[in-house]
């Protein structure tokens, strides 16, 4: 069924396909392009319900006290990747990393340790509080990434947008202030969930938990018809949005910037998703349907792992 009055913000299609009815009148249907393929709620949110859901986030689960060593060490390894892929020649120079939406301050930190100046930008104060207070990030901004931009004229030579276009309203504007804030020669890493997977859904605890949060606010949510329809990750107010890389490269081409590499890659993978267990093998009973997941996993192509690695730049 098509929605009335939708314009699609990758590609600007207005067909579209309801593939969840929302059950609140606040929340807005879940929706795929006719023509890319981006799913996206619609209507969206109000900014009320938005920054509601954000408020104290990693306060009810992080620790705010100390620095988290060992989330400190799975950090570092993807910051010093995402640092490969400025041009070796610039890397004399001092470089100036932005994190946008970076909740704690963690990459921001590991930055620092290679000699970069890092920007902190995220919507929740205690967040930011802990990143200054606790892991020394000077440069920190609370708001949106519209306000940040009209407060700065800063280039950026290394922007980090990691698993937060997701949550954001519109990614072309989103893609288009960081095209913005790119130096000359300055990568742009973006990462999301790969809406093509079906691997969470083959890990039984996360798949169950899914589906769970999902069906509370929308009706027919399903094992089977979320394997059908291909929504993963999907979850407003948190996440309005779900790509694959087609979508990507439209929007890229759309704002003039080239996807200079890009790849996919599995839950727990110990550069893109460090904090993310793939599964649980505690306990025989766990074992097994841990041994389970890996066999149902090795059968899917590249193209359904779960996440999207994208590495950014200004066209030649």
């Amino acid at each position: 069924m098509a929605k009335d009055n939708f314009n699609c913000p990758i590609c600007e299609c207005t067909r579209s396909e309801t593939l969840f009815f929302s059950k609140k009148e606040d929340y807005g249907d879940i929706l795929r392009c006719s023509d890319c393929r981006f799913v996206t709620v619609f209507p969206i949110p109000s900014n009320e319900i938005i920054t509601s859901s954000y408020l104290g986030l990693y306060k009810e689960r992080e620790n705010m006290e100390a620095v988290d060593q060992l989330k400190f060490s799975q950090v570092r390894p993807s910051v010093s990747y995402y640092f490969s892929k400025i041009d070796s020649s610039k890397k004399s120079n001092r470089i100036k990393f932005l994190d946008i939406g970076g909740g704690l301050g963690y990459y921001s930190a590991s930055a620092k340790e290679l000699g970069m100046t890092p920007y902190l930008i995220d919507l929740d104060s205690e967040s930011l509080n802990f990143a200054k207070d606790v892991l020394g990030i000077q440069k920190v901004f609370q708001g949106t990434l519209e306000t940040f931009c009209a407060s700065t004229d800063e280039k950026f030579d290394l922007i980090l947008l990691r698993h937060v276009i997701e949550h954001l309203p519109d990614p072309n504007h989103i893609i288009a202030k960081i095209k913005s804030l790119l130096s000359e020669n300055g990568v742009a890493i973006i990462e999301t969930p790969n809406n093509k997977s079906i691997e969470a859904f083959l890990n039984f605890g996360l798949g169950k938990d899914f589906i769970r949060k999902l069906s509370k606010n929308y009706s027919d949510v399903s094992f089977r018809t979320l394997i059908k329809k291909r929504v993963y990750a999907m979850r407003p107010p948190i996440h309005l949005n779900a790509f694959e890389i087609s979508n990507f490269q439209v929007l890229m081409e759309r704002n003039d910037l080239k996807i200079s590499e890009y790849k996919t890659y599995r839950l727990g993978d110990p550069i893109f998703w460090p904090n993310f267990k793939s599964y649980n093998s505690n306990g025989l009973k766990n074992f097994f349907k841990s041994i389970s997941f890996i066999i149902l996993r090795s059968v899917f192509s590249r193209k359904e792992y779960s996440g999207i690695f994208l590495s950014v730049t200004h066209k030649e």
